[in-house]
């Protein structure tokens, strides 16, 4: 499997998640791990996981699906943590 699509779907999104310090990512890990939404590794790396967990936490936690706005996909990070 290609992870090319994982890179290219949200990519303002992904540029922020990577952005943030390895311990943050992992953090946002291990908190999606706690609300059942993870069960990959958590190693704060980016992939089809990472991008699918907190799509599932913006839509069934905070109502929205529009990870393409700044203001929405730094929200939906800050409140993973």
């Amino acid at each position: 499997y290609s992870n090319s699509t994982v890179n290219d779907v949200f990519p303002l999104l992904r540029k922020l998640y990577e952005s943030m310090p390895r311990n943050k990512r992992i953090a946002i890990h291990n908190s999606l791990t706690k609300k059942r939404l993870y069960s990959a590794a958590i190693d704060g790396v980016w992939g089809r996981n990472t991008l699918i967990s907190i799509g599932r936490f913006a839509a069934e936690v905070l109502n929205t699906i529009n990870l393409k706005s700044p203001e929405n996909c730094r929200l939906v990070l800050d409140e993973i943590l």
